[in-house]
């Protein structure tokens, strides 16, 4: 990397460095200098030259004979960022959360209903509220959970795919407590997701359990989908995923 006449001038007016050029190689690189010279400063201007350069949007790069398939991503999006940061490696998306009413009836449907299984529970006394954390966990899995707390809790904070529903103590005895789902006016929040094995098995059962159902597999105009409300309305996508292509065949387009 090669940058030529690089300065910096700090707000109280004082410049650290003017007009510095440099090239940088693929080597490990030193910077030695007397203490509040700008030697930070330096390394810092580089750092967010080199990021600038590797995450700024597709649509301002120039044009490379590198090949697609030499992407890290698998479909093309202006604002992607190419080169993946290191220090992100090991990052986990947990956890999505929901705040609930009443924890009795929203832990019903999501362990009776759609099977999930409570694996850590928080009570927070001084601030007066609670946080459940659910895991959709096969039966032959429920040995790999530990039955020591301590253990159980890094287990909870490191797997991918929690739900965390949090309650508010006393919403569950005010008649006027409703929560946003986030798909009435103002729009927001969408919806979680689960798929299943058959589709329409599961709806089968859903309908049997008195599931309410936003809509059904053959309604619309994307079949082979559902979406299902859970107690505080929230939605809840429903599909088999060897379904999804079909279902999106005629609706999509490739980019």
């Amino acid at each position: 990397m090669s940058r030529v006449r690089l300065s910096y001038q700090l707000p109280t007016g004082r410049t650290l460095f003017t007009n510095i050029s440099c090239t940088l190689n693929a080597q490990l690189t030193g910077l030695v200098g007397h203490n509040g010279i700008g030697k930070s400063m330096l390394v810092r201007n580089i750092r967010w030259i080199v990021e600038y350069r590797l995450c700024r949007p597709h649509s301002l790069l120039k044009q490379t004979s590198r090949s697609p398939h030499m992407s890290r991503h698998f479909e093309q999006a202006t604002g992607l960022c190419e080169s993946r940061d290191p220090a992100t490696e090991g990052f986990v998306f947990n956890q999505t959360m929901l705040r609930i009413k009443d924890p009795a009836t929203s832990l019903d449907f999501y362990t009776r209903v759609m099977g999930m299984t409570l694996v850590r529970r928080l009570d927070f006394p001084e601030m007066q509220f609670s946080l459940y954390f659910l895991a959709a966990v096969d039966s032959d899995q429920l040995q790999q959970w530990s039955k020591d707390i301590t253990e159980r809790t890094v287990q909870t904070f490191s797997r991918p795919a929690m739900l965390e529903l949090t309650h508010n103590w006393g919403t569950e005895s005010d008649p006027e407590q409703q929560y946003h789902n986030g798909n009435q006016e103002p729009r927001g929040f969408g919806h979680i997701g689960f798929a299943v094995p058959d589709l329409a098995a599961a709806c089968e059962r859903f309908e049997a359990l008195g599931v309410t159902f936003v809509k059904r597999p053959a309604d619309g105009k994307m079949k082979n989908i559902a979406f299902i409300q859970d107690p505080d309305g929230y939605w809840i996508e429903i599909f088999q995923g060897s379904q999804v292509p079909d279902a999106l065949a005629g609706h999509t387009a490739e980019v």
